[in-house]
C-alpha cells in the first residue's frame, strides 16, 4: 500500500471527497443592523426606567445589539431651587371686618429651677410654668443629679417610690415624660425627639418636676436645673 501523502496527491481517502468551492456565509441584510424600537417592547411611552423592556430596545431584532443605554431615572419635582425648612406657626383671626393672617416664629424657652442642698437619697418636688404641649431641647444642672419630669401630680406622686437606676414600669405608670441622671461632668443632656404635655383635666401649663440626690452616700450642694423647651401650645 502506497504512503498517505502520496495517496493524497491522487485520490481522496475511503469516505471523503474534495470540495471544490466551499459554501460561503449567508450574506447579513441590512434590516438587522439598522437601529429602531423593539418589537416586542410591551409598552409603547418611552423608557424611564432600567427593566427588561428598556435595555432591548436597541435594534430591531432585539438579537444583536449596537448600543446599550441605560435611561436615567425620573427625578421628582424637577425645576431647581434650594430647600427650606418653615418654623413659622400661622395664627388666624377674623372680626367683623374680616379675617387676616399672622405667622407666629417658634422660640425656644428657657426655665431655670433652684434646688436647694439635698441630704443622700433626698427628693425635692416643684411644678414649673412652661406650656400644655412643648418639645424638650435640652437639659443641664450644675451638680450631679436625678430630673424627672411628669405629665401631672398623680403620677409624679406614684413615681416616688422608685429608686434611682430603676427602669420605669410603663404598665402602671403612664405620665413619665422623662428622667435623666447626670453621675459625670458636663451635666448636660440635649434632646432629639422628646414630647411632653400637661395631662391635667382641663389641661394647664403646670409641669411636675422631681429632683432626686442619687446618691447614697454624699449630699448635693445647693443647684440650678435649666430646661431649655420649644412651646408647641401655650
Amino acid at each position: 500500500m502506497p504512503p498517505l501523502n502520496e495517496m493524497l496527491k491522487v485520490q481522496s481517502l475511503k469516505g471523503f471527497e474534495a470540495v471544490e468551492n466551499p459554501p460561503s456565509a449567508p450574506p447579513t441584510t441590512k434590516s438587522e443592523e439598522q437601529s429602531a424600537l423593539n418589537p416586542y417592547l410591551r409598552c409603547p411611552l418611552p423608557p424611564f426606567s432600567t427593566t427588561v423592556d428598556t435595555i432591548r430596545q436597541w435594534n430591531m431584532t432585539g438579537k444583536n445589539p449596537v448600543m446599550r443605554v441605560i435611561p436615567l431615572p425620573t427625578q421628582q419635582g424637577a425645576g431647581g431651587g434650594a430647600g427650606s425648612n418653615i418654623t413659622n406657626v400661622t395664627t388666624t383671626t377674623s372680626g367683623s371686618g374680616g379675617g387676616s393672617t399672622t405667622p407666629t416664629t417658634l422660640t425656644p424657652l428657657t426655665k431655670l429651677i433652684s434646688v436647694p442642698f439635698l441630704a443622700p437619697g433626698q427628693t425635692f418636688n416643684t411644678i414649673a410654668l412652661m406650656a400644655k404641649s412643648f418639645q424638650l431641647l435640652q437639659l443641664g444642672a450644675t451638680q450631679p443629679v436625678e430630673t424627672r419630669i411628669y405629665s401631672n401630680a398623680a403620677t409624679q406622686s406614684i413615681d416616688s417610690v422608685r429608686t434611682p437606676d430603676a427602669s420605669v414600669d410603663y404598665n402602671q405608670i403612664e405620665g413619665v415624660i422623662t428622667d435623666i441622671i447626670f453621675d459625670h461632668a458636663p451635666f448636660q443632656w440635649n434632646w432629639e425627639n422628646r414630647i411632653g404635655a400637661n395631662a391635667d383635666s382641663p389641661q394647664t401649663t403646670n409641669i411636675y418636676i422631681t429632683i432626686v440626690n442619687p446618691s447614697s452616700v454624699a449630699g448635693t450642694a445647693p443647684t440650678t436645673v435649666t430646661i431649655v423647651y420649644l412651646p408647641l401650645e401655650s
